[in-house]
């Protein structure tokens, strides 16, 4: 490797680095609590490494055992500490910044323009959901994968040992499957680098993989994975539906579905060429469905997507790496767009993580073909869009220093989300502002009237207060939306408890503790609840169950040593 090209390379690992160098004082939020701080595997003493490989991650279903590996392996390196969570997340962002580079190097054949692409993938802030957020890591692994496999199968092309670039090229594309699901467009990407470097049809050699051996061995290790994950899930695809709450799409027919990601996918290019409002969350109703063609954002959309086909194909004799780019951006969201099958989610500023490398190769191909010919211009004009980027990065990175901070700018962002709404009350009721809490939980259920953790937190503001027969309605709202909504019956059951309402409460705790046999609060409460009826032996038997399993717990160690002696009392008598 050359001087210049050892100086290039350095340069991207800096400004890969360098706009996220706040993230380090970022602390754990959002997924993160979940997916790192209360994650059994994570916070194990022992290596995980069959509990990861061989059951997912709930709530979600999300297999991706690379990724709470290297949870587990910060963990370890660092407890409890999470700047090193957020170093190591720099250190893959780097990482695939360098990949995407090498990458654009192929597909480019301009130094110049390759760097400016790879610059733009390192510094744009719609990247800062993966970057930043630690939950997010799994982007800048999954596309790691996939843009080093890339590289070996272009590698193969012309060694004179291609089998081997051809396995190691698998072995990668492995890495990136078991680090996220979407990795897989790396088949139908292979087959456009094939199509950009040697002219062949990707859509041929699609359905005749044996024409191209590589191929053939993504295909093979694509069903290998398909097969671990259908035994595991039971299912290809999410083995339960996403809630309305999460992604409505799950719930549409194929034309709302197809329409609003064709929506969607058009507020992406949004996002990438003007990033000024970024949102964490896009759940509903921040993105409200097409039910018509006569929606204004479904010609707006369409008329984006024909004028970008337009232009590719009209500057493709001159600048061919413009259509290979806008061709990648939607490849890479073959897996994750809604159009062919649902997904978790609707929209995250995360998915784009791989796919804006597509994007920003066709703009890079176009700014040093056509727009930008004189080298004095051009550097002044993308160091100016370059630095306006890497800043806007700095001020998004202060958004994730909290879950208050992150989700007071989301509400700004996505006022329609009630999810939004809902996170952010947590995040106040959290911090102690109880009245704003209050009325947070109320817009949430405003905009999503099925919304019960939205009515289930007004009752908790309402208990916090001593206002027991407000909180009983809102619990009974909760548990109105959804019956088995246990911890909202726990709270109810107590709250008609401390009312006096014993035989009211009794019932609930008996109903919950169905479901749930081995709570110890549950059969503490309904141990309480019959003792105040009377039931001093049965109340023992409860108060006992719950100590054995909860044995640190001093309520539960208080109110058996109380049953005890009342049922001394009654011996006595």
């Amino acid at each position: 490797m050359s001087l210049t090209e050892w100086r290039i390379q350095l340069s991207l690992v800096a400004l890969a680095v360098i706009p996220y160098a706040n993230a380090l004082r970022a602390g754990f939020v959002f997924d993160d609590l979940a997916m790192v701080v209360e994650n059994p595997m994570v916070q194990s003493a022992a290596l995980p490494t069959a509990a990861v490989f061989s059951r997912p991650y709930e709530p979600g279903s999300l297999y991706r055992p690379l990724v709470f590996l290297s949870f587990w392996l910060n963990e370890r390196l660092a407890p409890g500490e999470s700047w090193a969570f957020h170093a190591t997340n720099l250190g893959f962002h780097a990482a695939a910044t360098l990949l995407a580079y090498r990458l654009a190097r192929v597909l480019l054949s301009d130094r110049a323009a390759a760097f400016l692409a790879a610059t733009l993938f390192a510094v744009h802030p719609v990247h800062t959901e993966a970057v930043t957020g630690i939950a997010g890591r799994s982007e800048p692994m999954a596309a790691i994968g996939v843009l080093a496999s890339l590289l070996c199968l272009h590698r193969s092309f012309a060694s004179v040992v291609p089998r081997r670039w051809r396995a190691v090229a698998a072995l990668f594309y492995v890495f990136g499957l078991l680090c996220k699901e979407s990795a897989f467009v790396c088949i139908p990407l292979a087959a456009l680098l094939r199509w950009h470097v040697r002219g062949d049809n990707p859509l041929a050699l699609l359905r005749r993989p044996q024409g191209a051996p590589e191929l053939l061995a993504l295909l093979l290790a694509g069903a290998a994975y398909l097969a671990l994950r259908f035994c595991l899930l039971g299912s290809l695809t999410l083995p339960v539906a996403p809630s309305w709450l999460d992604n409505p799409l799950a719930h549409t027919n194929a034309p709302v579905r197809i329409a609003t990601a064709a929506v969607v996918l058009a507020d992406y290019v949004r996002l990438l060429v003007l990033p000024l409002s970024l949102s964490a969350d896009y759940s509903y109703d921040a993105v409200p469905l097409v039910f018509h063609p006569g929606d204004a954002r479904l010609p707006a959309a369409l008329s984006l997507a024909s004028s970008c086909a337009l232009l590719a194909w009209s500057v493709r004799p001159r600048v061919p790496a413009v259509a290979t780019g806008l061709l990648f951006f939607l490849l890479a969201f073959a897996i994750t767009a809604n159009i062919f099958f649902p997904i978790g989610t609707i929209k995250a500023e995360r998915l784009l993580y791989l796919p804006s490398f597509g994007f920003f190769l066709a703009a890079a191909a176009l700014a040093r073909g056509l727009l930008l010919p004189e080298r004095k211009v051009g550097i002044a004009v993308c160091s100016a869009v370059l630095l306006a980027l890497a800043l806007r990065t700095w001020v998004r990175n202060e958004d994730w220093q909290s879950n208050l901070a992150l989700f007071e700018a989301t509400v700004e962002a996505a006022p329609r989300s009630a999810k939004a709404h809902h996170n952010l009350a947590v995040a106040l009721h959290h911090a102690g502002r109880r009245a704003e809490a209050s009325l947070e939980f109320r817009r949430a259920l405003a905009l999503y009237p099925e919304y019960e953790e939205a009515a289930f937190g007004i009752g908790r503001m309402y208990e916090e207060r001593g206002i027991l027969e407000g909180a009983r309605h809102w619990y009974e709202k909760a548990l109105a939306l959804n019956p088995r909504f246990n911890v909202a019956r726990l709270n109810l059951a107590t709250v008609l408890y401390n009312s006096g309402r014993y035989a009211e409460a009794e019932k609930q705790f008996a109903e919950a503790l169905a479901r749930e046999p081995e709570n110890p609060r549950l059969l503490a409460g309904l141990g309480l609840a019959r003792l105040a009826l009377g039931d001093t032996s049965a109340a023992r038997q409860l108060l006992e169950r719950a100590a054995r399993l909860d044995a640190e717990n001093p309520e539960i160690r208080a109110a058996l040593e109380f049953a005890r002696r009342a049922a001394r009392r009654e011996t006595h008598l």
